[in-house]
């Protein structure tokens, strides 16, 4: 888990390091940092918190118990989530931003199911679940 997080955040640092560059050069949007620096942030704690909400609720499934409601959680959210982000790249500003918000908040939500899976390795009264 903890490598694959890595890989993933590393993937995401990137992808914001040359969003910039692309927005500003490409889509010719010059005050693309000023919606870039919020974005990741308010999509990405959203996506979080979402992420691990969805995999909570699913976990009190008897078919999905354990870890194979992180992993359709983190599957369908993947699916969904990568298909935005290339269509955000084909449309017009400033509806690209709106469609990057909302792609970002799902592409995000691998941390939270990153942090229940985690929480799993404490015993159940350390544990945080989200009722």
């Amino acid at each position: 888990i903890l490598m694959g997080a890595l890989c993933r955040h590393t993937a995401g640092y990137s992808l914001g390091f040359n969003m910039v560059d692309y927005f500003k050069n490409e889509k010719k949007f010059e005050s693309a940092e000023n919606f870039l620096f919020f974005a990741p942030i308010i999509a990405g704690v959203s996506g979080s918190f979402l992420g691990g909400l969805l995999t909570d609720k699913i976990q009190k499934n008897k078919r999905f118990a354990g870890p194979k409601a992180a992993l359709l959680v983190l599957l369908v959210s993947q699916f969904i989530g990568a298909p935005l982000m290339s269509i955000v790249l084909t449309i017009d500003s400033p509806y690209c931003f709106y469609l990057l918000y909302f792609a970002y908040m799902i592409l995000e939500m691998w941390f939270g199911i990153f942090l229940v899976c985690y929480s799993t390795m404490f015993p159940s009264h350390v544990q945080g679940q989200v009722k």
